[in-house]
């Protein structure tokens, strides 16, 4: 836009003090009329108004002209310093410029004000309120005049400087671009303590405005200078080669660089641009394209073209960028053709990569199942992938409004919303590198767990300008993490648990076997055999206790065998039936079959004992307890509540009760050791925990289902090994197997149960040595070993183990028969620890005659 310099307006001799007046002095001195003393004044004005004037135009004239030549910018602000200080009178200019940052004026040019002045600015003048005149002005983006340095508030922190070179009034006005920008100040100072004249703030203006268009003119060429420089660095840079098609004449001009890129020798010339294509060495594949796209765009009004291809150099395929532009006369009609050649090799095979490599990406996170999100938050446009709707439950072609509409549609879990709320706070605030977090939601109604990560984008001041992120379902891990910890508390509490059913099972090891010596010798129908009865009865209770206890700590101690689970769900129902409550029904679909797998007897007898006495203590006001025991084939891996279901034949145990059901905020706990909401006595909090260690023992898993008022379904899936063949009881001895006076060794570290082993022993025909301490009876073993003729001792006893002490036995008389007693009962401890025969603790007096019996078969009856 052409920039016009103001006119100075016309001279007033009330305000313009710069027009001398000597001749009117003069005739006034000599008595001459005042109107004519006035005449000769106005005159005497416009004469020096022209005067400044001609002097005025013939300097911009010569201004413009040095910025017409490009001369530099520092001597051209000199000259305009300069041609103002001559017209301005008592008055000395300074040009300051702005710097890059738009925070400081630096001295543009002053060469007639003190040096020492000028240098003291340099890097001191700032741009703001109260930073003298020009800083003010620069800074306001107006005319600050001010009168008096001495007395300006604007000059507080700088009117020392100025009135040491004793100048005393400044009046600047900010130099402007065309655009409005601020490019500098013009101040000017008087040795005066007045305001400007209408005159002089009228020239101030026309410099200032003169001043604006050197300063924008230059920086433009300086700008045009740094194209050129970039473009032409750009161009070397970029290793381009140039073709030029010059219609009329059929005249083709190729670069050195060209050349270079189509293997052509450097001195290769053109006779048109037949013989252009004809030496082309574009891949035959690519030719026809080329020869067709060039044709057309020829014969198009389109000005550009650009096309991609491959070439074949010394037999290598490179790719080439072609990008071509037309010259036409008025009427279309094709004048010249220039073209750019790029050698886009490198890119194009980095793009191929690229591809590949988003390609790969694409399937990588489709295999991870992960969804995506991307909001741009000036523009308030949320994007969610097809992943990450699926994942919450929207349909496919959910399209969001903006970030509300899509928080309003997500499906929080209530107690998780605050959680997030706060978490995005943080982030969204800068106090959290990333957003990470794990909650839960609602999609369909399904309770599900997920991981979301995230990042703002943020630009210079801090500020969130983008959000991305992912998001993955990790509900299954949740699961399994539960279940482990659920596996731990498992462990600690059997660990306590086993100790302390030890200890019990010694105590009720007394009890039944004096118990039973004493029903032996009590008369039938009396009071004491009566009364001995309860406490052997009550005595089996506890022991069925421990025995569930002990099955619930010992872990992988139990042996492994084929199981025939119909043949122990039968059982099972069979000693249910015999105590249901009344109202209460059992409904049994048994339909494994010979179905078995490999486990222990006695602990799939609990876990079907167990979960269908809960169903019946479920239902207190009767109910329909439904058992189903059948084969699935299963295809594909599944999660269950506790463990997961693998892709194989599984038996299924189904044990549904119409009771209350079991509230959401203690389905977490039911498998916990202990827990019971059963009233006291009723429960003993060991038996869905006790399903729980057996089953994952067994490589199965366990699904609950429940509704509060609607009852509960308890799913066991046990890893079937094949089937069984079916097999009769074996009858068992009326009389236990009794001994030939043999003696035998009994060590126990309970005194009690000593003396019952040694009493029973008595009972069967044996003799018998009993210590309470493995030492002494190694001691007295080692003294006599031919005294023996079979050991008994305990597994568990201080200072020295069952196993322990037999491998010492061992060491004495290799042969020696041995019996090992404990309540881990098992072929693998009776392996480990060498011994012949094992007894479970509390054992009968038959149970001991026949583990005799087998370490003594030779010998015995």
């Amino acid at each position: 836009m052409d920039r016009q310099i103001p006119n100075a307006p016309a001279p007033d001799a009330a305000s313009d003090p710069l027009l001398g007046a000597s001749l009117a002095h003069v005739l006034a001195a000599h008595g001459v009329p005042a109107s004519l003393v006035e005449a000769v004044q106005t005159l005497e004005r416009a004469r020096a108004a022209a005067e400044r004037n001609e002097r005025l135009l013939s300097g911009e004239k010569s201004l413009l002209e040095m910025i017409a030549r490009g001369e530099p910018l520092c001597g051209i602000l000199d000259t305009c310093c300069r041609l103002f200080d001559a017209v301005a009178g008592d008055a000395v200019s300074s040009l300051l410029v702005m710097d890059e940052d738009g925070m400081l004026l630096r001295p543009g040019s002053a060469p007639n004000m003190p040096p020492g002045f000028m240098l003291a600015l340099e890097g001191s003048v700032l741009v703001g309120p109260g930073e003298g005149s020009c800083g003010t002005a620069a800074w306001r983006r107006e005319p600050v005049f001010v009168a008096d340095i001495a007395s300006d508030p604007l000059w507080d922190k700088y009117r020392r400087l100025p009135l040491e070179y004793g100048l005393r009034a400044c009046w600047s006005m900010p130099i402007f671009a065309s655009g409005g920008k601020v490019l500098g100040t013009f101040g000017v100072y008087s040795h005066l303590a007045l305001p400007p004249s209408v005159l002089q703030q009228s020239m101030i203006a026309r410099f200032s405005h003169l001043a604006g268009i050197v300063i924008e003119r230059s920086m433009s060429m300086a700008a045009l200078r740094r194209s050129e420089e970039r473009f032409e660095l750009a161009v070397n840079a970029a290793g381009d080669g140039h073709i030029d098609w010059v219609v009329a004449t059929d005249t083709f001009y190729a670069s050195p660089r060209y050349l270079e890129l189509c293997g052509l020798p450097p001195d290769t010339v053109f006779s048109g641009r037949a013989d252009f294509l004809a030496r082309f060495p574009c891949h035959p594949e690519d030719r026809q394209r080329m020869i067709d796209q060039l044709s057309g765009h020829f014969a198009g009004s389109a000005i550009r073209l650009q096309l991609e291809l491959r070439i074949v150099v010394d037999g290598e395929v490179r790719w080439l960028k072609l990008t071509g532009m037309c010259s036409r006369d008025p009427q279309g009609r094709l004048l010249r053709w220039n073209a750019a050649i790029t050698d886009v090799t490198d890119r194009t095979r980095t793009e191929m990569a690229l591809r590949a490599s988003e390609q790969r990406y694409a399937l990588a996170m489709s295999a991870a199942g992960e969804g995506h999100w991307d909001w741009d938050i000036l523009k308030d446009e949320f994007y969610g992938s097809p992943r990450m709707l699926e994942l919450y439950g929207f349909a496919p072609d959910t399209v969001f409004a903006g970030r509300a509409d899509f928080l309003a549609r997500f499906p929080f879990y209530p107690e998780d919303k605050p959680k997030w709320e706060k978490a995005a706070a943080e982030h969204f605030a800068g106090r959290s590198a990333r957003f990470d977090l794990e909650i839960r939601m609602l999609p369909r109604g399904e309770l599900r767990w997920i991981h979301l990560t995230g990042m703002c984008q943020r630009d210079a001041a801090g500020t969130p300008v983008r959000w991305t992120g992912a998001v993955s379902d990790v509900t299954e891990r949740h699961r399994l993490e539960e279940q482990l910890r659920l596996a731990q508390r498992l462990e600690a509490m059997g660990t306590l648990a086993g100790g302390i059913a030890h200890d019990f099972n010694n105590i009720l090891a007394a009890i039944l076997g004096y118990g039973e010596m004493a029903l032996r010798d009590a008369a039938e129908g009396s009071r004491l055999r009566r009364d001995v009865g309860h406490i052997v009865a009550a005595g089996e209770r506890g022991r069925a206790l421990v025995d569930r206890i002990l099955a619930f700590s010992r872990g992988g101690m139990g042996e492994r065998e084929a199981v025939h689970v119909e043949a122990v769900a039968r059982e099972a129902l069979d000693q249910l039936a015999a105590k249901l409550p009344p109202g209460v029904r059992v409904s049994a679909c048994l339909q494994a079959g010979r179905a078995a797998i490999l486990g222990d007897c006695t602990q799939v007898h609990q876990v079907l004992s167990n979960l269908m006495l809960n169903g019946v203590q479920a239902m207190t006001g009767g109910g329909v307890l439904r058992v189903v025991l059948e084969t699935r084939s299963m295809s594909a891996p599944s999660f269950a509540t506790i463990g997961s279901v693998a892709a194989a034949d599984h038996i299924v145990l189904t044990v549904s009760d119409s009771g209350a059901g079991i509230p959401a905020a203690i389905l977490g706990r039911i498998f916990d050791p202990f827990f019971t909401t059963k009233d006291a006595g009723v429960g003993t909090g060991l038996g869905l925990s006790l399903v729980h260690a057996i089953v994952t023992e067994l490589g199965g898993a366990v699904s609950v289902a429940s509704s509060e008022g609607e009852g509960s379904t308890f799913t066991v899936f046990l890893p079937r090994c094949g089937d069984v063949a079916a097999s009769g009881a074996d009858a068992a001895p009326d009389l236990p197997p009794r001994g030939q006076g043999q003696r035998v060794l009994v060590v126990d570290d309970e005194e009690a149960l000593a003396r019952l082993a040694g009493a029973m022993l008595d009972d069967l025909g044996y003799e018998h040595a009993a210590f309470t301490s493995p030492a002494q009876a190694l001691a007295a073993f080692a003294a006599a070993p031919e005294r023996y003729d079979a050991v008994i001792t305990d597994e568990r006893m201080p200072g020295m183990t069952g196993s322990e002490l037999i491998r010492a036995l061992r060491g004495v008389r290799a042969g020696i028969p041995v019996v090992l007693a404990s309540g881990y009962l098992g072929a693998a401890l009776a392996q480990q620890g060498g011994a012949g025969g094992v007894l479970r603790k509390p054992y009968s007096m038959m149970e001991l005659a026949h583990a005799l019996a087998q370490v003594f078969r030779p010998r015995v009856n």
